[in-house]
């Protein structure tokens, strides 16, 4: 949620005219008793995201940031000067918050003594909600921190292991993440949003990964141009790279997200496989395969994607039927081809045009094959259909 969001929301809600921050601090509580009627985690959510506009809460942001890169920087400087004595040892960056002072004082003695907060935690350094966008990050240990409702959007963060960090309801959008471990015993980690994010080279277990994690579905017509090796730039999808998946958990409420990974690593080796090809001739039928695939075997919980592949089959049809014209009777131009088409899909039957026995039986076979593909569409239409409105 960003401050323009939060911004309307007070608008919607009766209250403009002054920064949010003052809007929010100057309340006499009206203003957080219609937040709690309308959600009731909502108002301390706002707040733990407010309190970064503040003086307070910016320069704790720049005293956040200083320590992450002061932590990066000593490593660096470690490991270089022991890869100079010939020692190849690597030390991991170790960002502990428990370890940050601002003015000699704890993050939250600091944070809670100058900025109103309805909430104060123990046992946590309250960093929720802190806007942490286009952070670089390798190789660390990130140690004892609240980063609930935190933005991490456009950041790149390679081989990080969160200890004791409560990460519920972090964006992750557009992030490249690689070699990511969330230690599930000590902390919590579930509905992030991973819109438009490569996720690279992770363990991801159903614990880990909280059942009601954003995750974007690649649409169907953005499949069908990965099928033909088209530019995959400007994906606003979650990208599914190499993945290990670790199904420690008996509920079956992450099963849906399991499959689809599962799904899409499997798909996008496929796709791969052809983009890598060397030999046109190789190459062209791959893709030719890699195209059958994608508009058979789609994971169908999308209704577009059934209308679709329905409408190219019924295409597909009515061309032969136009070419073949001959063993038709009155097929007289494409039109007509594709409204026969239609019948046959539909299963509504013959009207003025029907194979022509006499001439040959090919007609007859091929009406055959689409009127049994058309069962198995409109069966399945009605089967998406079904758990769409009654999931």
């Amino acid at each position: 949620m960003k401050a323009e969001e939060i911004r309307n929301l007070f608008k919607l809600l009766g209250f403009e005219g002054r920064s949010i921050t003052e809007i929010w601090y100057n309340d006499d509580g009206k203003l957080k008793k219609k937040l709690n009627e309308y959600d009731q985690t909502l108002a301390q959510k706002i707040e733990s995201l407010i309190r970064w506009e503040t003086d307070i809460g910016k320069k704790v942001l720049g005293e956040v940031r200083a320590f992450i890169k002061e932590k990066i920087d000593m490593t660096k400087k470690v490991n270089e000067d022991s890869f100079q004595l010939g020692i190849h040892h690597f030390e991991l960056t170790i960002i502990d918050f428990n370890e940050l002072k601002i003015n000699n004082k704890s993050l939250n003695d600091y944070f809670y003594e100058n900025v109103p907060h309805s909430r104060k935690y123990t046992g946590w350094n309250d960093l929720a909600g802190i806007p942490l966008e286009n952070i670089s990050i390798s190789n660390a240990i990130i140690r004892n921190a609240l980063f609930s409702d935190s933005n991490f959007s456009n950041s790149v963060l390679q081989s990080i292991r969160f200890e004791k960090c409560n990460l519920n309801n972090c964006s992750f959008k557009n992030c490249h993440v690689s070699a990511l471990r969330i230690e599930a015993a000590h902390g919590s980690y579930s509905n992030c949003d991973w819109s438009g994010s490569l996720v690279n080279a992770i363990e991801i277990s159903s614990k880990m990964f909280g059942g009601n994690s954003n995750l974007n579905k690649i649409s169907y017509f953005e499949l069908i141009k990965r099928s033909l090796c088209i530019n995959k730039k400007n994906k606003s999808y979650t990208d599914f790279v190499f993945c290990q998946l670790i199904n420690d958990d008996t509920d079956l409420q992450f099963k849906d997200i399991f499959n689809y990974i599962n799904w899409y690593q499997n798909t996008m080796n496929l796709f791969n496989s052809a983009s890598k090809e060397k030999n046109p001739v190789k190459k062209f039928s791959k893709v030719i395969m890699n195209f059958a695939i994608t508009i058979t075997t789609m994971n169908w919980h999308s209704f577009t994607a059934t209308v679709v592949t329905g409408a190219f089959i019924i295409f597909i049809f009515s061309l032969s039927y136009w070419y073949w014209n001959d063993i038709y009777t009155d097929i007289t131009n494409y039109e007509r081809a594709l409204n026969f088409s239609i019948q046959i899909f539909t299963s509504l039957g013959y009207g003025d045009i029907k194979p022509d026995l006499k001439k040959s039986n090919i007609g007859l076979w091929v009406v055959s094959l689409e009127t049994a593909l058309g069962y198995f569409w409109l069966a399945l239409g009605v089967s998406v259909l079904n758990k769409k409105i009654f999931k």
